[in-house]
């Protein structure tokens, strides 16, 4: 009886210890300050909203310009992964797609795919201008005409430069 009562009285103070913890004032994160303060200076800097050019070309932003070799590289070998992917997919019905496009919105809160084919472009274009921003920092290139090529199931591979030396691994 001693035991259960003491339990109890345990059980009592840890729940009474919990709810102090979560009283008025009470500032359990102090990173939040910083989150905030990082989320109104990115609302604050100038946001492109299409980097697509009228003609079709990409402008990289400012971001990507700031990439080195080594995440450009594994931006576009994803990029590329992905175009090969999307080629190799059966293209779907036209019963599927208007099933889709009723039922996204209603059933899930979801959005319809915007425009396949636009996007496509505006991916490649993008694949393109990252080539050429890694050719003007002189990290190498990708030969894109093979690599986009869906027979092609080997990983991208980087084409140095001509004066770049290979890296020993260890």
């Amino acid at each position: 009886m001693h035991a259960l009562l003491r339990l109890s009285s345990a059980l009592a103070l840890l729940a009474l210890a919990g709810c102090a913890a979560a009283m008025p004032g009470y500032v359990p994160d102090k990173g939040r300050l910083q989150l905030a303060k990082n989320k109104a200076a990115a609302k604050a800097e100038p946001q492109v909203a299409n980097p697509v050019a009228a003609d079709g070309s990409y402008a990289p932003t400012a971001k990507e310009r700031g990439f080195n070799c080594r995440r450009l590289t594994g931006v576009l070998q994803v990029k590329i992964q992905q175009f090969r992917a999307e080629a190799s997919r059966q293209p779907t019905s036209p019963i599927t797609t208007a099933t889709g496009a009723a039922m996204a919105k209603p059933m899930a809160g979801g959005r319809v795919k915007p425009d396949s084919e636009s996007e496509h472009a505006r991916d490649r274009a993008r694949l393109v201008a990252l080539n050429e921003l890694m050719i003007e920092k002189k990290c190498g290139r990708f030969d894109l005409a093979t690599a986009l090529d869906p027979a092609n199931t080997a990983a991208p591979e980087l084409i140095k430069p001509e004066g770049k030396k290979e890296k020993k691994k260890k």
